[in-house]
Parts: C-alpha cells; structure tokens; sequence
C-alpha cells in the first residue's frame, strides 16, 4: 500500500465517523469500524517507517477516532507525499556510491567502497567504541598520519582480536575483490 492508497482510503473513510452520544460523554466511531482500525495501523506503520520523529508526534492522534484527529492524519499524509523525508534507502544507497582509488607503486588503481570498511567496522564495535574512534576522524587538529596511528592504538586498545576481525570482515567480503 503507498501513501496514495492510505489517503483515498482515509477520505472514504471521513464519512463513517458519526458521533454517539453516550450521556454524559460524546464518543465517535465509524460505521466501518474493522475497515477503520485497519486503515489506522496501516497509516501508522507508514508514518513510523517514513519519519519516526513524526510518529512520535502523532502518537495520541491515533488514540481516538474523532473528526480532528483524521483530519490531522490526512494533513500529515499529504503532506509526506508532498515533501518527503530523504528516506534512509536513499542514504545507503548514495554510501554506496562512494569509492575510495589507491594508486599504488606500479600505477594500479583500485576502488573500494567505503560502505564495505563502514560496515565491517559496524559489525566489529559497539556504539560506543564506534564513537571513539569517530572522535578521531573527526579530529581537525590531528594531521593524517597521526590520526592513522591513533587509530590503530585505539583499535589494540579494544582487543587485539577486533582488529583482525575488522580486517577479517573485510578481505572476505565477495564484493572487496570485485565479485
């Protein structure tokens, strides 16, 4: 289902919400409610997986059925389809289309892709080892080869075996030999 569906099934559905008037309280409902329930997980997984921050936002929207809160709902709907979010997909996908040429001694050039070290170095740290040696890259200060050999204390720092398994990690993967 894609965002066009959820908005012309949340239309349709605008007019199955009736208000029953349960004294003292006002309570809304659809005529189609099982149809209603079910456009309202399939909205909310939709926004969830587009932007959870907005999600998160919303989360007391779809509590109650009532005419403001579909009202919100279809407002934000339209407007993810008018001005998405650059979704992660798009993101992984432009990492992969970063490479790295070494040209080496004899004039041999060689691309790796950097998606191919960031994951090997992802599969190996956890977040917080993963920040320290962030920190460093990031370090403006540091001139190249000091940040080389600051990584790689860091990385002994760690454990001997991390290091191997990085390397590891990489030389085994297919697509490091062009496979």
């Amino acid at each position: 289902m894609n965002i066009e569906d959820l908005i012309l099934e949340g239309e349709n559905l605008t007019e199955s919400i009736y208000l029953e008037d349960i004294f003292p309280y006002d309570i809304y409902k659809s005529t189609n409610e099982t149809e209603y329930e079910n456009w309202i997980s399939s909205v909310k997984r939709f926004i969830r997986n587009e932007d959870e921050k907005e999600f998160n936002e919303m989360i007391n929207v779809f509590k109650n059925i009532h005419p403001e809160n579909h009202t919100k709902i279809l407002a934000t709907l339209r407007a993810i389809k008018k001005i998405p979010n650059k979704s992660k997909k798009e993101v992984i996908k432009q990492e992969k289309d970063i490479y790295i040429n070494i040209t080496q001694s004899q004039n041999q050039q060689t691309s790796v892709s950097i998606n191919l070290i960031i994951k090997a170095f992802q599969d190996e740290l956890n977040g917080k080892q993963q920040k320290e040696i962030q920190s460093i890259i990031d370090d403006k200060e540091l001139e190249p080869e000091k940040k080389k050999s600051k990584i790689v204390e860091t990385l002994k720092k760690f454990g001997g075996d991390i290091a191997s398994n990085i390397l590891a990690n990489i030389l085994t993967n297919p697509s490091f030999f062009g496979f």
